[in-house]
């Protein structure tokens, strides 16, 4: 999975590790790519070519030539690595003994918290998770996506990162997790450049809050708040402010484009692939909007209970496999239940966040052009439609209630729909049944259950006209 993962040539690993414990000892030179499956993977030889595999924990004090791949919990570097470094796992800590030997060596990381204190790296750093601090040389630019960033070395190249602060949903239960985790120290949120810290290109940061800048830049920072808004429309105090007005107006506009664009052409690619489903749901949303709501919004939480119950069960099930002692068993169980979760976590996120928005925004436009009949009216019909939730959606304070209520719209029209196409099927399926089982039921002769014969009259003269049961054919009866 990590092969396929970092689309990486397995034919080209000449050695094979597995087991609770790999050690490349000291002195022990592999001539060429290394492929490991560890529990605890060592490497304090030399390795000519890359470092590919999968460790629960991992060390390097000796010498990788090549570039390391690497999926584990912890990976710790001492020693010296040729190109690049990859590592996705909940700790990645580059220790200041390593060095990194090729001119464009650089360090990309998707993990919890991943710190840098290599005396110097000639490349640049890349990085999401929680935290990332630099504590040395960097020779390109950093970016990070995350909640903490700490720069207490030097940058030569540009920063752009975004951070959190911690009223933000999420950053309590991310350091308490890394608090776990022995020996990582976790970072307070937000952005923070210590006294003795340089930053030689342009420093680009969005958060909830400005960071703390202590070192004089020489070129100022760039800060974009994610909290705060002004309004379009200026108050007579804050006429003055001309270039804060012009920001946020710039930065409204750049919000309208980028929504515009994104569901545009993930609109326009489900029109030319799958038209009929694209516009499924429009019926439902057309004639129950209300009801579309609230099952969307029932719907939603449904999902995301059961997504989390399934990463319980995930976790349950790796605790358990864990107990087996199997290294290989039980890190393949990792690698297949962490791609099943996070392939589940995107489908729905790409469900949610574009999928119902393009349906709500075709409803729209149908609504808008309902009495058209002109080329392409799908696609003008899903144009105006994005155009209209893109405004609205990127006001600021009501903005993300209307695109709350667009996502809950279409995931409860897509609801609906899906029910009616299963009802729909279950009275065919039915039908289909009978219609089968009937022809069956005649050949086999299947009679009808037996009537009983009505109560005898007593007296026929009570009654003219009765019919009477004399001189009746053998066999006959004719109640039946």
């Amino acid at each position: 999975m990590v092969v396929v993962l970092l689309g990486i040539n397995i034919a080209a690993a000449r050695e094979l590790l597995q087991g609770d414990r790999c050690h490349v000892e000291t002195g022990t030179n592999i001539d060429g790519d290394l492929f490991a499956l560890c529990q605890t993977l060592l490497i304090d030889g030399i390795v000519a070519g890359d470092l590919i595999g999968a460790a629960t924990t991992a060390q390097i004090t000796g010498a990788v030539e090549g570039s390391v791949y690497l999926l584990g919990g912890r990976l710790d570097t001492y020693g010296t690595i040729g190109q690049d470094l990859h590592f996705a796992g909940p700790v990645l800590h580059v220790h200041p003994p390593t060095r990194f030997t090729d001119a464009r060596s650089d360090v990309l990381s998707l993990s919890l918290s991943t710190v840098v204190e290599a005396t110097r790296l000639p490349g640049g750093v890349t990085a999401a998770g929680y935290q990332l601090r630099i504590d040395g040389a960097v020779g390109d630019d950093v970016s990070f996506q995350g909640a903490a960033l700490q720069i207490d070395g030097g940058v030569a190249g540009d920063v752009a990162a975004s951070g959190g602060d911690r009223r933000s949903s999420g950053v309590a239960e991310a350091q308490t997790l890394l608090r776990l985790i022995p020996f990582a120290e976790v970072i307070d949120p937000g952005l923070r450049i210590t006294a003795g810290a340089t930053v030689s290109g342009q420093l680009a940061y969005t958060g909830p809050s400005a960071g703390v800048i202590e070192p004089e830049l020489p070129t100022p920072p760039l800060y974009t708040s994610t909290l705060e808004f002004a309004p379009l429309v200026p108050d007579a105090g804050g006429l003055d402010e001309g270039d804060d007005f012009g920001r946020q107006a710039s930065q409204y506009l750049s919000r309208v484009v980028r929504e515009v664009i994104t569901l545009g052409l993930i609109g326009m690619v489900g029109l030319l692939l799958v038209p009929r489903a694209l516009q499924a749901p429009q019926p439902k949303l057309a004639a129950m909007p209300l009801r579309s709501l609230r099952f969307g919004a029932l719907s939603f939480v449904l999902v995301l209970l059961l997504l989390l119950m399934v990463v319980l069960l995930s976790g349950l099930a790796i605790f358990v496999i864990s107990l087996l002692n199997l290294a290989d068993l039980t890190l393949s169980s990792i690698v297949i239940l962490v791609a099943l979760n996070a392939s589940g976590i995107s489908l729905l996120y790409f469900l949610a966040a574009f999928l119902a928005r393009i349906f709500v925004c075709q409803a729209i436009g149908r609504r808008l052009l309902r009495h058209e009949r002109l080329p392409g009216t799908p696609f003008l019909q899903l144009f105006i439609g994005v155009v209209i939730l893109a405004l609205l959606g990127s006001l600021p304070v009501v903005g993300w209630v209307i695109n709350w209520a667009a996502m809950f719209l279409g995931l409860g029209g897509l609801a609906l729909r899906v029910q009616a196409e299963v009802a729909a099927a279950r009275d065919m399926n039915s039908a289909v049944a009978r219609a089968l089982l009937l022809p069956l039921t005649l050949a086999v002769g299947v009679e009808e259950p037996p009537r009983l014969p009505p109560p005898a009259l007593d007296d026929l003269d009570d009654h003219p006209g009765s019919p009477g049961t004399d001189n009746l054919p053998d066999g006959f009866d004719w109640w039946r």
